[in-house]
């Protein structure tokens, strides 16, 4: 079947600060708690960092090797490299058609749902 991959583009300054807002939404409900609990079940820092990014992170800090403010950075900033990486995949994806907001995209849906 046709497929219809509909993309959003958003500027870098955009996308970054969307990003950090999202990471300080996550430690808010409890990110650091998680890596915690998991710690508390048995599953070893080793483990935990493995599951990348942000939890490689937060288990530095909890281990003392890093400051508050060093997790909080080095996280954003890896999920950020991660969501470039992301964009740049998607953008050699010609199927791909990229809209600038949700106006345009439902255009683009509708004109898919009449073929």
């Amino acid at each position: 079947y046709p497929v219809l991959m509909i993309g959003i583009k958003r500027k870098k300054k955009e996308l970054k600060e969307r990003i950090k807002k999202r990471f300080f939404e996550w430690l808010k409900k409890g990110l650091i708690l998680e890596v915690i609990r998991l710690r508390k079940m048995g599953v070893s820092f080793k483990r935990i960092e493995e599951f990348g990014m942000h939890y490689r992170e937060i288990a530095k800090y909890l281990k003392g090797e890093i400051s508050e403010k060093e997790m909080i950075e080095n996280s954003i900033r890896e999920i950020q490299n991660y969501a470039k990486k992301q964009l740049n995949w998607f953008k050699k994806d010609k199927r791909v058609k990229w809209v600038k907001d949700l106006r345009e995209a439902e255009k683009l849906v509708k004109k898919y749902l009449k073929n």
